[in-house]
């Protein structure tokens, strides 16, 4: 991940630790989620090949059909229009492309998956809501669309929903690196749980092979906490 995540961390957790406001932190997480949910993009951007499941998993009210549709030419060509914008960062206009094709195509989770990030990075939280929680009700094997749940209920300031999500993101791929890095930041910053930060920071630094010089430095940081 881009050294400016690492260095955000680390001065948020300073910044807690030293007593500064918690607006202030408040402000610098928002920095740090905005900036990892550009890092699972490639992992939502997803051809639309799957078959929708359904579970119990809570979803808007609407009742959502899992019916599994075929897009066509045209909807294909516009769907791979959305993932180009996206690709770029204009996720204005690949939110255009998409909602349409999510109104015509309730049961393919890839569009609502895909349209929840646009959402979240346009700061629609409550649509992007709306549509994640519809994908992971179409969809339950998916562990990307947990995390941008958690990253969505961090907006919302539901940080117990939040460390949920991360949960049930690691439930399903249990080395899924951001969502145990997500899990570390939430305990870190907001619950100031050090052990469980400290073992999160270090599941995430294995499974990116410690690539990751900042987090390790923090990581030393509060290791020397634990062992006052």
């Amino acid at each position: 991940m881009p050294l400016l995540i690492r260095t955000t961390a680390i001065k948020i957790s300073l910044i807690l630790r030293a007593g500064t406001a918690h607006m202030y932190a408040t402000r610098l997480y928002r920095l740090i989620t905005l900036i990892l949910s550009l890092s699972i993009t490639s992992f939502v951007l997803i051809s639309c090949a799957s078959s929708p499941t359904t579970s119990s998993t809570s979803a808007p009210k609407a009742k959502i059909s899992t019916k599994k549709t075929t897009l066509s030419t045209a909807d294909a060509q516009n769907y791979q229009q959305a993932k180009d914008h996206m690709v770029s960062g204009d996720f204005k206009n690949a939110q255009k492309r998409l909602l349409p094709l999510a109104k015509k195509h309730e049961g393919l989770y890839d569009i609502h998956a895909n349209l929840a990030l646009c959402f979240y990075k346009l700061n629609a939280i409550d649509n992007a809501s709306k549509h994640a929680d519809i994908a992971a009700k179409l969809d339950t094997k998916k562990a990307q669309v947990h995390n941008l749940r958690g990253l969505i209920a961090v907006e919302k300031k539901a940080f117990k929903s939040a460390e949920t999500h991360y949960k049930q993101a690691l439930q399903i791929d249990k080395n899924y690196a951001l969502a145990h890095y997500n899990l570390a930041v939430l305990a870190d910053i907001y619950f100031q749980d050090v052990n469980t930060a400290y073992s999160h920071y270090n599941k995430y630094l294995t499974l990116i092979d410690g690539q990751d010089q900042d987090v390790k430095d923090w990581v030393d940081q509060l290791k020397y906490s634990l062992e006052q």
